[in-house]
């Protein structure tokens, strides 16, 4: 049986943001979502970045895939209410930086 793979969801925003990464964590736990970790650095993962360094969102197993809507939901609210967003969660977007 195939084991579920996380799925990376975007939530970036600037580089060394503890607020943000408190605030997100928040939402999500809020939601009843725990089967997630958020991580810092540079190693080639599609993310959107906010000068040189960006954090990515990753959403384990049956988080990720059964509540993927409301999860994007979270991000929009997180998004607008930290003034980021909207944004495409693309190689092409990191290109651009």
């Amino acid at each position: 049986m195939a084991k579920p793979r996380d799925r990376e969801l975007v939530c970036v925003y600037r580089a060394g943001d503890m607020a943000a990464a408190a605030f997100l964590t928040q939402l999500l736990e809020e939601a009843g979502i725990r089967t997630f970790s958020l991580e810092a650095g540079l190693d080639g993962f599609p993310r959107i970045y906010f000068g040189t360094q960006g954090y990515r969102l990753m959403i384990s197993g049956n988080d990720a895939e059964a509540r993927a809507e409301e999860i994007a939901h979270i991000i929009r609210q997180f998004e607008q209410t930290m003034g980021y967003g909207p944004h495409k969660p693309t190689r092409e977007s990191e290109a651009e930086d």
